[in-house]
């Protein structure tokens, strides 16, 4: 039986839109063409256009002249229901929020795609988990064993590295609870909170983000701030300047080895950020 999937694009005022794609809706191969080849909101938009899919391949369409249809398609070229195998054209859906999203996207009597979600949110791809999102490269790495290589798709949009993040980490409540108190005595929170809101899956359009980063990238349809002809921005200075500040925090008042572990993880912004701007 095929493996279907839903393939979504984050808009303007959180608005999505979606198509199905019938064959091949995870894995490796899939991932992989989704985070190589499909990378900006204008090149997502050309392939909603085309309606529901049968399969999704590295190539949006064919090259002049090249042969291609549904039952000889081109090398690596997607196959779309109404462009290649003449069907009605099922026009991309949409919804008003991300809420009314999955809860479409989740139900098989309304979706015959059921299967794998995908979220493109302006920079990155997301892919639905039970009850989070969580960021589709860093899952692809984690799926190919690089969980514990120093790697870009890691750092988060603020400079923060998730690979060390004691929160994405965490397996545990137990450790995550443990998380909570230490939050709460650093100034993070204003109470201990539960284990599952400390768990994060990762930078997502379900989380806030504290430093305004995520929006900001949607908004100029950027995959990176390095990307942007801002950059460096205010924005940006805001976020080193609050970590200098958070790193004397914790230095004041987590033992060594708490220091050490959010050292890691949170006050290598600028360094992680330089990272970013290379690629």
């Amino acid at each position: 039986m095929s493996t279907t999937c839903t393939i979504g694009l984050l808009e303007a005022e959180g608005r999505i839109r979606a198509i199905g794609c019938w064959c091949d809706g995870c894995g490796d191969a899939m991932w992989t063409r989704l985070i190589r080849n499909y990378n900006t909101p204008e090149h997502i938009r050309e392939l909603l256009n085309l309606g529901d899919i049968h399969w999704l391949g590295a190539r949006l369409a064919p090259n002049p002249g090249e042969r291609h249809d549904f039952f000889e398609p081109a090398d690596e070229v997607t196959l779309a229901y109404h462009r290649d195998d003449g069907k009605e054209l099922v026009p991309a859906r949409q919804f008003p929020d991300i809420d009314t999203f999955l809860k479409w996207a989740d139900d098989c009597d309304s979706n015959r795609f059921g299967g794998y979600i995908y979220l493109f949110d302006g920079c990155e791809w997301l892919v639905w988990d039970v009850d989070r999102w969580r960021n589709l490269e860093v899952q692809l790495a984690y799926m190919n064993g690089k969980a514990g290589e120093p790697d870009n798709c890691f750092i988060a949009p603020c400079g923060d590295d998730c690979a060390k993040c004691p929160r994405f980490i965490a397996i545990e409540d137990e450790e995550l609870r443990k998380l909570a108190e230490l939050w709460h005595r650093i100034g993070w929170r204003d109470k201990v909170v539960s284990a599952e809101e400390m768990r994060c899956g990762g930078c997502s359009v379900g989380r806030h983000c504290s430093y305004g980063i995520l929006e900001c990238q949607a908004e100029k349809s950027v995959a990176r701030c390095g990307d942007c002809g801002c950059h460096p921005c205010p924005k940006i200075t805001g976020i080193l300047d609050k970590s200098d500040y958070w790193q004397r925090r914790c230095k004041e008042v987590c033992s060594p080895d708490e220091y050490a572990m959010l050292e890691h993880a949170f006050f290598h912004k600028k360094e992680n950020l330089g990272k970013l701007s290379r690629h």
